[in-house]
């Protein structure tokens, strides 16, 4: 199960996106989410934005592209996570 608290960059398999995690509403809202990923997307320019939302039943929910989303579905504890301070 996931456990983070800030934004993480992941870099897999020849790829490099960042992980962003969210209110549960967030992912579901398109709109919101939309934002979310614009305002992220500063900070991590030219990546694609995960949004990431841990749901009651403590399985992740995920906004964002659906390869990556999917990737994360089937590996979600190979990944090599490392923590960047958001300034």
């Amino acid at each position: 199960m996931f456990n983070i608290s800030g934004n993480v960059v992941v870099k897999e398999d020849g790829s490099k996106f960042a992980v962003v995690p969210v209110k549960y509403q967030i992912v579901k809202n398109k709109i919101e989410a939309e934002k979310v990923q614009e305002k992220s997307s500063l900070e991590y320019p030219g990546m694609p934005i995960i949004l990431m939302a841990m749901g009651i039943d403590g399985i992740p929910a995920y906004y964002g592209q659906e390869d990556i989303i999917d990737y994360l579905n089937n590996n979600p504890t190979r990944l090599p996570w490392k923590l960047f301070k958001v300034k």
